[in-house]
């Protein structure tokens, strides 16, 4: 007899009520990511319907909830997904909840090849189920907006695109994205691959890379900052960066007083600043972006890899809050 599962719902599963109608009461559920795969409507239905589908893509992330179920409540779900008749296929994949806490195999619905079409827009019933359960579960905003762009309810203007949840500049690659997001050491602010302007040294017209050090991190870096010589902390010396690239380190610190703490409490900040030297234009534009990038976010893991060392080596790391 099969034993109990977890169910990663991405879809109109996402809503609860839906979820219940289907297989009952819910016992337990959580907030979940499911890495290597992006959203997509492609799975194609009766009557020109169109519903959610999950799509290969190394870099990018699906957020859903995965449910404690049954064995009689996933027969409930293999027949609503048509597992029998080759609409979807049910397979088990790692996913991890939001908080990072625990990572679950799970059973998720994947359509069948012959069964997916182009991507379009599905009807508005089936995406209100979904974002009422992406609301209800309290996924990101930024996670709804995507969910609506993907559904072709918004747009994410001219010259960008969506990748996880993020609306990014068009030009800029999957695997530099990933790559930034997956440092050790920083959390990515911001990347931007430049921009046509009016003044061409503003700094929206050149390439760049924002970059916080992580909440764990931050403590061991702030007292390098403040005890020990500037060398502590350096940043990389290369010669392609020196000449194509401007690296900038900026520590702030403000008081940040607690009533009853008889010691002053400080909100300590550090942020590394990568811009390029070259601007974007109409006519090299694109080629300075690859380029750019090109060398400079294998620079960047390398600085972070280096840093990160340097950081948790000293016996100050700790796990960021929350």
């Amino acid at each position: 007899m099969r034993q109990d599962t977890w169910y990663f719902a991405y879809g109109s599963n996402l809503d609860t009520v839906r979820k219940e109608m289907r297989t009952g009461t819910i016992r337990e559920c959580h907030v979940a990511k499911l890495a290597g795969y992006r959203l997509a409507f492609n799975k194609q239905g009766r009557n020109g319907e169109v519903y959610a589908n999950l799509v290969a893509s190394p870099t990018e992330e699906v957020l859903g909830v995965v449910y404690y179920c049954s064995e009689q409540a996933i027969q409930e779900l293999d027949r609503c997904e048509g597992v029998a008749s080759g609409h979807y296929r049910r397979c088990s994949l790692e996913v991890e909840t939001l908080d990072g806490r625990r990572r679950l195999n799970a059973d998720v619905y994947i359509a069948e090849p012959e069964f997916t079409c182009e991507e379009t827009t599905p009807s508005e019933q089936y995406l209100s189920h979904i974002l009422r359960g992406a609301r209800t579960h309290q996924l990101p905003s930024s996670y709804l907006r995507m969910i609506q762009i993907r559904a072709g309810r918004e747009s994410c203007g001219e010259g960008k695109r969506l990748w996880r949840s993020h609306i990014v500049d068009e030009g800029l690659h999957d695997s530099w994205l990933g790559a930034l997001n997956a440092l050790k050491a920083f959390d990515l602010i911001s990347i931007c691959e430049g921009h046509t302007t009016e003044q061409r040294n503003a700094l929206r017209s050149m390439p760049h890379v924002n970059l916080r050090i992580k909440p764990n991190l931050l403590s061991a870096a702030t007292r390098r900052i403040i005890e020990g010589p500037t060398a502590d902390l350096p940043l990389p010396e290369s010669k392609y960066l020196t000449s194509q690239s401007r690296w900038t380190m900026e520590f702030s610190r403000r008081l940040a007083p607690r009533r009853g703490q008889q010691s002053p409490m400080y909100k300590d900040d550090v942020v590394v600043r990568i811009v390029s030297t070259s601007a974007f234009d109409s006519q090299f534009g694109q080629s300075i972006v690859i380029d750019w990038f090109g060398h400079i976010v294998p620079e960047l893991q390398k600085y972070d890899s280096d840093l990160f060392e340097t950081l948790s080596s000293d016996g100050s790391l700790h796990p960021a809050p929350g």
